[in-house]
């Protein structure tokens, strides 16, 4: 059986604890920690491609 998950949001205490749980799951390798870069791409209502204003 496939299993589709879209959009999923699970509340945890520890973020990389429980990405490391789900990706050890679904067999998936654990991804990174983006880099903090002490802003947020900012996404236009239009297109949802980061701007730069």
């Amino acid at each position: 059986m496939t299993i589709t998950l879209n959009h999923t949001i699970v509340p945890a205490v520890d973020n990389r604890q429980a990405a490391r749980f789900f990706a050890t799951i679904m067999g998936l390798p654990e991804l990174p920690r983006p880099a903090a870069t002490g802003t947020s791409p900012r996404y236009g209502s239009t297109n949802n491609s980061p701007s730069t204003s």
